[in-house]
């Protein structure tokens, strides 16, 4: 189970300047990853040639075609997010939990036992795996000697022949004709068309605080059968779903008093989106001897319908105490259309004392597209293919028997989704250990997961202006309590 800690370090810098429903929503529900049974979590999510596990509905259907019982599955997750800003010197410490549900499911067997040649077994399931967690905190703050956000609402208003504020509110609604509103801009006297700010010169504390909320899953309803315990078919219908929601608050005060008749401006963006969606998974795997085994799954793209309700608010204060404010609220209904994947896997099964597995999975972001019966998205769309491209993702896991006992790890390695151009830092990594129990007729099993991701985020686009570093670490704990029968 990843959390998009490279993803919302770089959503910040991109939302600090109000846009809604664009390329970085596209990306965030596009981006999923391994989740599931404490198993698959302590083996790195690298279980697409194995089977055998509830999750494998989500990884590779045809794994469900493995079970030679019935089986039901539940896990719990406490979910920890540490995150270490430094900005200008300054450093932020943010962190934020949860405890949810990583994995819940049955398997349901149809074996005939005394076959060894045919259709062998065919087997029904169903399960929940979560694939996203969004709860994430990350804050900013430092001084800026050099310039202000509202310096790029002039670089874009004061263009050639400048604008009027009418024209303003057309092009710029949510950004530069909300400063003007409450005085942040305001016209240079006698010129109606170019503008001054209320902070001529540097010399400011900033400060951005993003906390995100929510959870994406999916629901799925899969079949698997075994054709002469060598090759395995499987399909899965799954039904995802996604809550998220982000409060964005951006300031900068004259912190120093320097500044005559301003005293601090606050711009907070509120976001509340659901959505939900449908897609077919389609794998087989074939055990050409005892000791292999060959996967190969495909997941079609997910169609998302989402809903938004969005808040965006500006708020100056001035030393007279003068507390000008604006706020635009709306609601509004799209589609997402996320990429497809493709998952290729080799399995080793080391004689009945253990497992080893790599799967390689691939995703072209740059796929994924937005639509809406009444707005065309087209320069959305446009950035989507010029931001996003096709990245591999890895995953490595291990486990071997101490009977009862079992023993896990796992590695995998997400890729930067970001063409270069855009960003070099998309890609993290994850570690996973793990461990458990078998006995008769139950299991239970333990995984831990650790993320980490660093990133070089700004507050707003401009010359000259200084990275925040930020350094963010998740961790997983999972147990799973299991049954067969």
């Amino acid at each position: 189970m990843k959390y998009c800690l490279a993803l919302m370090a770089i959503a910040v810098m991109y939302h600090t300047t109000a846009e809604a429903q664009n390329e970085i929503d596209a990306l965030r529900y596009s981006q999923t990853t391994f989740g599931g049974s404490g198993r698959v979590l302590g083996m790195g999510g690298a279980f697409g040639a194995l089977g055998g596990d509830v999750s494998s509905m989500q990884i590779n259907p045809a794994g469900i075609g493995i079970f030679r019982k019935s089986e039901v599955s539940l896990t719990p997750a406490f979910h920890q997010f540490n995150a270490t800003s430094v900005y200008e010197g300054y450093t932020k410490a943010t962190d934020k939990s949860n405890l949810n549900f990583s994995s819940a499911g049955a398997v349901f067997t149809n074996i005939d036992k005394s076959k060894e040649f045919g259709w062998i077994a065919t087997n029904f399931g169903f399960a929940y795996n979560r694939i996203d967690n969004y709860h994430v905190e990350l804050e900013a703050e430092g001084p800026n000697a050099y310039s202000s956000l509202l310096d790029t609402y002039l670089n874009k208003v004061n263009d050639g022949a400048g604008i009027t504020p009418e024209l303003m509110a057309d092009e710029y609604p949510l950004t530069a004709y909300m400063a003007f509103y409450t005085y942040l801009l305001d016209t240079i006297p006698g010129d109606p068309t170019h503008y001054f700010s209320q902070i001529p010169y540097a010399g400011i504390l900033q400060n951005r605080k993003l906390t995100s909320n929510g959870s994406h899953s999916e629901t799925q309803l899969s079949f698997g059968a075994n054709h002469s315990n060598k090759f395995y078919i499987g399909a899965t219908i799954g039904f995802p779903r996604f809550r998220y929601t982000e409060m964005l608050d951006y300031s900068e005060k004259d912190h120093k008093d320097t500044i005559p008749a301003f005293t601090s401006f606050n711009i907070g963006q509120e976001l509340y989106s659901t959505g939900q969606g449908m897609n077919g998974k389609f794998g087989i795997i074939y055990r050409p001897h005892d000791m292999v085994r060959l996967g190969l799954a495909y997941q079609t793209p997910t169609l998302y319908t989402i809903n938004e309700e969005f808040y965006y608010t500006v708020e100056a204060l001035y030393d007279n105490g003068f507390n000008p404010d604006s706020t635009v609220a709306g609601l509004f209904k799209y589609s997402i259309r996320t990429p497809s994947r493709t998952t290729a896997s080799v399995g080793l099964v080391v004689y009945k004392a253990g497992l080893i597995n790599v799967d390689v999975e691939q995703v072209n972001y740059g796929g994924a597209k937005l639509s809406s019966s009444v707005y065309g998205f087209d320069s959305e769309n446009k950035n989507v293919k010029d931001k996003y491209q096709s990245a591999t993702n890895i995953r490595v896991g291990t486990e071997w028997r101490i009977n009862p006992f079992r023993l896990r790890a796992g590695y995998a390695y997400y890729g930067n989704p970001f063409k270069p151009d855009v960003a070099n830092n998309g890609s993290h990594e994850s570690i996973s250990l793990g461990g458990g129990i078998r006995g008769n007729g139950y299991y239970l099993d333990l995984a831990y997961v650790f993320t980490q991701s660093q990133s070089n985020t700004y507050f707003y686009k401009l010359d000259g202006l200084s990275p925040v570093e930020q350094h963010m670490r998740s961790h997983i704990f999972a147990v799973t309590v299991g049954f067969r029968y």
